[in-house]
C-alpha cells in the first residue's frame, strides 16, 4: 500500500511541472490569437472583446478606411494587459495590426514557444535573460509578421497582418 502511494506521489510530482509549464508557454500563444482578432478587421470586435472580459473602445479615425482599437484587461498569470489595434482598408487588401504590453509580467509568457505553432516560420533567440522572436507565417488569405519579445520586465507583442479581399467592398 505504501509502495503504491510513494509511486502515485513520485507519479503527481513529475506531472505538475510539465502541466505548469504548458499553462506558462501557452500564454503568448493565447495573447497572439486575441490579437489576431483585433487585426482581422472584425466590426463586432469591441464586442467580442467586451464579452471577453476585456475593457474594450474603438477609438477616433479621420478616415472610414481605418479603425483603431484600444482594450485592456488584467489577466491571472500575466498582468495588466494594454492593447492597441488598427485596421486599414485598401483596395484589394486589408492591413491589420495589433501591439500588446505587459509592464512587469506575473510569469514568463512563452515567447520561445512561439515557434512551435505550425502558421509561423521564423527566428528565437535567448539573449542576456531575455526571449527575442520575429515570425512571418500565412494562412488562407492572410499573411503575418510578427514580433515578440519578454524580459524580466515587460513583454511586447506586434502583429501585422495583410488580408486579401474584394476591391469592390470597403471596410466601414
Amino acid at each position: 500500500m505504501r509502495a503504491a502511494l510513494v509511486l502515485l506521489l513520485v507519479a503527481a510530482l513529475a506531472v505538475t511541472p510539465a502541466v505548469a509549464k504548458t499553462k506558462g508557454e501557452a500564454r503568448a500563444a493565447q495573447l497572439l490569437d486575441t490579437c489576431e482578432k483585433f487585426a482581422s478587421g472584425d466590426v463586432l470586435i469591441v464586442e467580442w472583446a467586451t464579452a471577453q472580459g476585456w475593457t474594450a473602445s474603438e477609438g477616433q479615425s479621420d478616415t472610414v478606411y481605418a479603425h483603431i482599437y484600444n482594450a485592456t484587461k488584467t489577466i491571472e498569470g500575466v498582468g495588466d494587459v494594454t492593447l492597441f489595434g488598427l485596421v486599414e482598408t485598401y483596395p484589394g487588401q486589408t492591413l491589420g495590426y495589433c501591439r500588446m504590453d505587459v509592464q512587469s509580467p506575473a510569469a514568463n509568457l512563452g515567447v520561445l514557444t512561439l515557434n512551435d505553432l505550425p502558421r509561423l516560420s521564423g527566428a528565437v533567440q535567448a539573449v542576456d535573460g531575455g526571449e527575442y522572436g520575429t515570425w512571418q507565417g500565412a494562412e488562407t488569405g492572410r499573411d503575418y509578421l510578427l514580433l515578440a519579445s519578454q524580459t524580466a520586465t515587460a513583454f511586447a507583442l506586434q502583429l501585422t497582418t495583410f488580408t486579401a479581399r474584394s476591391a469592390a467592398v470597403p471596410h466601414t
